[in-house]
């Protein structure tokens, strides 16, 4: 062999090797839908399937039954320079508590805005079960709050403050297993594309 032909072949050996280093590097682009169809679909899963609400019975027989309402509103795509276009959900949350059927009546409101950064969800916490799907954040979110409630059936008494309530970790629930499903298989895809969720450093041993 030549020298020409060995300089060829180990130009040649150089060129793969080097591809080879490339493709290992470059980063693993999860299949499926796009991350904008990805994020639109949860949206409007979260904006059109109904919450569900739940009756807890008082302890006493005959007792008053509580209802636990949450409903979701407004969901949109989050703008931030933090996370890149499509990983960041908001939505405004009413949580209600209803103590009607009580001798006093009594209702509680808890109105609030949560930005959900896909890329700050505990690596491996999503959870499906029971028409519920629940993630657990990496970073403790503090949102807004406002609450209003109505003690006294005789007197109407109205009390309202503002203070802040800190989120650990966000569930939504559905009458529809299958929805909750959806949601999270849709949400799990999205966490991939938006880079994978946060390795908790606290994780129980």
């Amino acid at each position: 062999m030549t020298f020409i032909n060995r300089l060829l072949v180990l130009s040649l050996i150089t060129f793969i090797s080097s591809d080879a280093l490339l493709a290992k590097r470059k980063p693993k682009v999860p299949k499926g839908p796009t991350l904008e169809e990805t994020s639109a679909y949860i949206i409007q899963l979260l904006s059109t399937e109904s919450q569900r609400s739940g009756g807890i019975p008082a302890a006493a027989a005959g007792g008053p039954t509580i209802t636990s309402t949450t409903t979701l509103s407004n969901v949109r795509l989050a703008t931030t320079l933090a996370v890149p276009a499509g990983c960041a959900i908001s939505y405004d949350v009413k949580d209600e508590i209803d103590m009607s059927s009580s001798q006093f009546y009594s209702t509680d409101i808890d109105t609030y805005s949560v930005t959900l950064n896909l890329q700050s969800i505990v690596a491996g916490s999503l959870r499906i079960s029971s028409g519920a799907v629940a993630l657990r954040l990496a970073n403790p979110e503090n949102v807004a709050t406002v609450h209003s409630s109505n003690r006294d059936l005789k007197q109407f008494t109205t009390e309202q403050s503002t203070g802040s309530k800190i989120l650990t970790g966000v569930s939504f629930d559905f009458w529809s297993s299958e929805t909750a499903e959806r949601l999270g298989n849709a949400l799990a895809h999205a966490i991939d594309l938006c880079g994978g969720g946060r390795v908790d450093p606290f994780k129980p041993r």
